[in-house]
């Protein structure tokens, strides 16, 4: 349960500082930002889906960064 925690943690971190950094960008930011919420609502669901069916969904990067950390808590 504290690897989905701290994986989604992670991925929704990195999603808002995206997020962030498209509002600055003039014109195509706004269609950037569209996108990353799509992907953070298609992730959210997809993410609480694997959890609470205890399966261990784990993403490409963020999902080996966040085993790394549990294993070394």
């Amino acid at each position: 349960m504290l690897f989905h925690a701290l994986q989604s943690v992670l991925l929704f971190g990195g999603l808002t500082v995206c997020h962030t950094v498209a509002g600055f960008i003039p014109i195509l930011g706004i269609a950037l930002a569209a996108l990353l919420s799509l992907a953070g609502v298609l992730f959210w669901v997809a993410l609480i889906i694997a959890s609470l069916q205890s399966k261990w969904l784990k993403l490409p990067w963020i999902g080996d960064f966040a085993e790394k950390q549990i294993r070394n808590w």
